[in-house]
């Protein structure tokens, strides 16, 4: 009883009793020393004698912090201490009942204790000498509750005697209304409590318990007075019904001005969706984090609002995550975007770039620019430019010599020789004509195509001698525009034109400098292996190139990519891997990461798609399109060479982290 007399002092104390109640013939006996007025209604208090000593609370509502005595009270209540004040209308009393022996019959046996309050007067509290008898609780023990229902809990005194109870604790996605509820039940007397599910309370708790039937179990416990049982379960199930959960939001990308954006979610099914927000960036709030929708709510939005304060700079990517009591969709990953200026990975490239050239070994990057003339040499593991070569005349392409010593540098009309040990121009020498594309052959000899639109020879020109000379091609197949490129480790240049439409590849001996043969595929733009074992065309198709030296050359296999062609490929031996950007038709920004062992793709990364200028204060946000893509010899990072589609003057360079 120590636990019920507890829990209960503020139950049994303060109840407003009428008079009507007072004056029941049942429990009350004929010698009550009750004194009130019977039109008047006091706040009462119940006592056992049965129950130990203990506070209790006394209510006086208009008494607000007013001092108080005792003048008068029962003689079988013992006060051992009381406090003389009110605090906001409220003060206790420690007290305890003796037994009464004319007060042996199960009942309720009611006196006036009467309090003298400063400023206010005598003020009367009804003071209930409960003689409890043998009560006894009934209650269903078992309550199963439907999405769509709510149930009552009846609780019946079956004892010989008063029976007093009370909720002292119930699962928090219940709703219990024990207002209208009476908690002093007599013999066969019942009361009944509403209990329903709370659908506004957040269920995030439980749902992240591992619960997969749509089922929430729980407990009602109840204390009362009943000897035998003191302390009652009913045991609660809660059937959420068949929630289904459907986002129609695959991804939100607040672009580069945008603060909001919606996340539209719906519930298709009979029953009960709890969802909540398990993970967010910190730079995104929303209208609501959790939230429980009812059953077949087909319209509901939640607001995502970006800070860009809490942004890095540049492109910032993350992931929102729902979590719901969906069994069969219990998570949804959403892709979140947002620019915020440009990033710190990102680098303006002075002048127009024409070239660009990776050494794998020694990760400097080569890029020839116009306007400014000059040949750049960038440290893709520091980020910073080592070192500047200026030229004297409009660079279009550039080659290294095998030994890396020197540098072939073609131009309208002209040829320059750059000493890549001294940084500085040995030579220029005038060709005729433009240099298209130009690569190192064997020793000295240097060839180029000549920039027409329209079929010709292979040109070549010795670095040394400036002797000049011309590869008869019997077929005439090659075309001024083409690209060419020594195969690593082979005696061969192969040239193909970068336009579709122009079909085949034309082999030439690097060594003797003659015309090999032709093979009717198209190709386009292409890019070899570092081993040189592999030929990789823009449409996708892989070659092996020691059948260059056989009759017929088809492909072995395909770049297993769905957007092609392919804008520049780039293969790393030290990662396994290709690297791929394609033309972006749709505003794409992807690199494509392809491994080497059937061509297969691995990962997926992204660049930065936009830029933002300032001119005056004014701020412009431009498209980027990327053109080279290298990954360095540590294969930590890829280096990205871009340009503003719109500007096509302004060049970046960019650094894309590889998380393998």
């Amino acid at each position: 009883m120590k636990t019920f007399v507890k829990h209960f002092k503020h139950i049994v104390s303060c109840l407003l009793l009428s008079i009507a109640f007072s004056c029941s013939d049942d429990f009350l006996n004929d010698n009550s020393d009750m004194l009130i007025n019977p039109d008047n209604q006091y706040y009462a208090f119940y006592i056992s004698p049965e129950w130990e000593a203990g506070e209790y609370l006394i209510y006086c509502p208009d008494a607000g912090d007013a001092e108080f005595s005792i003048s008068n009270a029962p003689d079988w209540l013992v006060i051992s201490d009381v406090a003389r004040q009110f605090i906001g209308g409220v003060a206790y009393i420690s007290c305890e009942a003796s037994t009464r022996s004319e007060y042996d019959k199960v009942g309720i046996y009611t006196s006036l204790m009467i309090l003298d309050v400063e400023g206010i007067g005598k003020y009367p509290i009804m003071v209930c000498y409960l003689n409890e008898g043998t009560p006894a609780i009934a209650v269903e023990y078992k309550m199963d509750l439907e999405y769509n229902s709510e149930k009552y809990l009846d609780i019946t005194n079956k004892g010989e005697g008063i029976l007093i109870w009370d909720i002292v604790s119930y699962p928090k996605w219940l709703r219990i209304d024990l207002n209208s509820s009476e908690h002093l039940l007599y013999i066969d007397y019942s009361t009944g409590i509403t209990v329903a599910y709370d659908v506004e309370y957040p269920l995030a708790d439980l749902m992240l318990s591992g619960k997969s039937d749509g089922k929430l179990t729980g407990q009602i416990v109840l204390a009362s007075n009943d000897k035998k049982n003191p302390v009652t379960a009913v045991e609660v199930t809660l059937d959420m019904g068949h929630p289904q959960f459907d986002c129609r939001t695959d991804d939100v990308d607040f672009g580069r001005v945008d603060n909001e954006q919606m996340i539209h979610i719906e519930n298709n099914g009979s029953g009960f969706l709890i969802w909540k927000i398990e993970d967010a960036p910190e730079w995104i709030t929303f209208s609501m984090t959790q939230d429980v929708l009812y059953p077949y709510d087909y319209s509901y939005y939640i607001k995502a609002t970006c800070d860009r304060s809490r942004m890095s700079a540049g492109m910032n990517y993350d992931t929102v995550t729902i979590k719901t009591n969906d069994p069969e969709n219990p998570l949804k990953h959403i892709p979140v975007k947002c620019r915020n200026g440009n990033s710190e990975d990102v680098k303006e490239i002075a002048g127009t770039v024409t070239d660009v050239w990776l050494d794998k070994q020694l990760d400097i990057l080569y890029i020839s620019t116009k306007q400014p003339n000059r040949l750049l040499l960038y440290n893709i593991n520091t980020k910073t430019e080592v070192r500047e070569i200026p030229l004297t005349y409009i660079p279009n392409c550039f080659s290294l010599s095998a030994d890396k010593l020197r540098m072939a540098v073609g131009h309208d009309g002209r040829i320059s020789y750059i000493d890549l040990n001294q940084y500085e121009i040995i030579k220029s020498v005038e060709v005729g004509g433009s240099v298209f594309d130009i690569e190192w052959g064997a020793g000295d000899w240097c060839c180029y195509t000549p920039g027409t639109a329209q079929y010709c020879n292979l040109k070549w020109i010795n670095a040394v001698s400036d002797e000049q000379y011309e590869t008869y091609d019997p077929d005439t197949h090659l075309h001024g525009e083409s690209v060419i490129k020594k195969i690593p480790n082979k005696n061969y240049i192969v040239a193909s034109c970068r336009n579709y439409w122009q079909e085949g590849i034309t082999v030439f001996n690097s060594q003797t400098r003659e015309y090999a043969g032709y093979f009717n595929e198209t190709v386009g733009q292409f890019w070899l292996s570092s081993d040189g074992n592999y030929l990789f065309a823009s449409y996708g198709n892989v070659y092996r190139t020691s059948d260059l030296s056989a009759e017929s050359l088809s492909p072995f296999t395909q770049l297993q990519l769905s957007e092609l062609p392919a804008q520049w490929i780039d293969h790393n031996p030290a990662t396994g891997s290709l690297w791929v950007i394609c033309e972006d038709y749709y505003e794409y920004s992807n690199i494509w990461q392809l491994e080497t062992d059937n061509y297969t793709l691995v990962n997926t990364f992204v660049y930065d798609g936009y830029y933002v200028t300032e001119v005056n204060d004014v701020y412009e946000s431009y498209r980027v399109k990327a053109h080279y893509v290298f990954n360095g010899s540590s294969g930590s990072d890829l280096v990205v060479i871009k340009n503003l589609t719109e500007r096509g003057n302004l060049w970046l360079i960019e650094h894309v982290t590889v998380n393998n």
